[in-house]
């Protein structure tokens, strides 16, 4: 067995190697698709536990998609999305429709015109051969996401996975989730992420009794974690999503989001500006 232990002279070597490396205007993670979080962040790097947190229906699984659909589709990066919310027909169905710009409500509803099912089969044609995987399995306990993600990064060399969420999943011996529960799924993912070396996104619900109406227009805290604050000792970044029109305090129509870094142990902290389109559940660049 290799041991971990080196000399500071053979790190340094391998530092400067690394460094001597980089360009400017490179990131030296995996890429996002969102050029500003791509800046702050270098992309999503590398044994990082990244915890993406909102109250429920602010769109943290359109975000995950966006961000999985960039990574596989785009960049053909291997990707395993892990989804105990949406089945994974649903899944896939959100994703073509967003990229495709068709509006969700119409798909839904079986109102689609000719064009529009021309855009999205030239689209669905575009996934066919990505590496992109999706687990459905309801309520996986930790042990089960670990073994499925060694396996399939065996077998696939998934380079990132996400998990979509943690008040889904289920404790080892038990149906509901504690505050104990909670710290050994979060570090699980972290010591996995150090483990397999990839990067591991962690979404979370942020708590509604926890909105708050006030001058600050309910703008999301790490407070509002609640029972899950233990998440954000672990993170290596933690990112809380903002729109205006959820919470209702502007126009219902606005397209203004907002990602707050609110921890970057490798970085610097600080707000990103996105759009998000409702009608195909879609965030995009600020252009």
């Amino acid at each position: 067995m290799e041991t971990p232990i080196a000399s500071a002279g053979n790190i340094t070597n391998a530092v400067i190697n690394s460094v001597s490396k980089r360009k400017k205007g490179t990131i030296s993670g995996l890429p996002t698709g969102f050029s500003e979080l791509d800046r702050i962040l270098s992309g999503l790097n590398k044994g990082n536990m990244i915890t993406v947190a909102g109250h429920p229906g602010i769109g943290t699984t359109a975000f995950a998609l966006r961000l999985a659909e960039h990574l596989s589709i785009d960049n053909n990066i291997p990707a395993l999305f892990f989804s105990m919310e949406l089945e994974k027909e649903k899944l896939i169905e959100r994703m073509l429709m967003g990229r495709a710009k068709v509006n969700l409500r119409k798909a839904n509803e079986g109102d689609l015109e000719a064009n529009d099912w021309d855009i999205i089969q030239n689209t669905a044609s575009v996934f066919i051969k990505k590496p992109m995987f999706i687990d459905d399995t309801n309520r996986l306990t930790f042990s089960e996401l670990k073994e499925n993600t060694k396996e399939f990064k065996t077998s696939h060399n998934i380079q990132c996975i996400i998990v979509d969420y943690l008040q889904a999943m289920r404790a080892e011996k038990s149906i509901d989730l504690s505050s104990t529960d909670y710290a050994d799924i979060a570090g699980g993912l972290k010591w996995m992420a150090l483990e397999l070396n990839i990067p591991i996104l962690l979404l979370v619900h942020l708590s509604f009794d926890l909105i708050r109406a006030d001058e600050e227009g309910c703008q999301p805290r790490v407070a509002d974690f609640g029972e899950t604050i233990i998440v954000e000792r672990y993170a290596d970044v933690v990112m809380l999503l903002h729109r205006e029109n959820y919470y209702g305090y502007c126009a219902p129509d606005s397209n203004s989001a907002e990602i707050y870094i609110t921890k970057n142990r490798n970085g610097p902290t600080g707000m990103v500006k996105l759009s998000f389109h409702d009608q195909y559940a879609r965030f995009e660049n600020l252009i």
